[in-house]
């Protein structure tokens, strides 16, 4: 069995508390963030496309539903009926 004398440790120690504070150093400093960037569109361009359903429906409020009925956030009455609609409609 090796026996892991106290210099290695402490050398092992410093040098692993050097990287760690080198790499939140250039984190903080943003440093990566353009290759994160680049490599985000790039995993984007090789994934899979994926399966669109037609069973998923966007409800949007838009900035003429707010000069129809309000301010926003809308009454409950309003949230009320658009969910009785949509019961209605056959919305699970």
């Amino acid at each position: 069995m090796h026996k892991v004398n106290l210099k290695d440790r402490v050398l092992f120690i410093t040098v692993s508390c050097l990287v760690i504070f080198c790499i939140a150093l250039l984190s903080w400093e943003r440093t990566f963030d353009t290759y994160e960037l680049h490599t985000l569109d790039f995993r984007f361009k090789i994934r899979p496309t994926p399966e669109i359903s037609d069973k998923i429906s966007i409800i949007e409020i838009s900035d003429d539903s707010i000069k129809a009925i309000g301010s926003w956030p809308f009454d409950r009455i309003y949230h009320a009926g658009l969910v009785k609609a949509l019961k209605y409609a056959g919305a699970k």
